[in-house]
């Protein structure tokens, strides 16, 4: 679960920090600053979290949620023809969070 912990905080940070680099670039209100706020935050806060018991759906929950900001910047940019380095990034940022959410599942026999 270190894994895990580590792909939580560091996804989180990444985000926070794209976000105030966007801030600083002038395009501060866009449509993922809060979604990616809060998701920075919680996988912040989850990665913190002993990986036991209850603490594991927070875990899934917070990855399934960065997942489906991604997915949606991800879709959103190549829909809307705006598929840029930002886009991309999302979409790497989709691989370690959905194999981690695999990894939690299946370690802990959830499913």
């Amino acid at each position: 679960m270190k894994t895990v912990r580590i792909i939580a905080f560091l996804t989180g940070f990444l985000t926070l920090v794209w976000q105030v680099f966007q801030i600083i670039k002038g395009n501060g209100m866009n449509i993922f600053l809060i979604p990616d706020i809060i998701l920075g935050v919680v996988l912040i806060i989850t990665s913190f979290l002993k990986p036991a018991g209850n603490n594991v759906i927070w875990f899934i929950v917070a990855l399934a949620y960065s997942c489906g900001v991604f997915a949606t910047a991800t879709f959103g940019g190549l829909l809307m023809g705006t598929y840029n380095f930002g886009a991309f990034t999302t979409t790497l940022g989709l691989v370690p969070c959905f194999f981690s959410i695999i990894w939690i599942i299946r370690k802990n026999k959830i499913a």
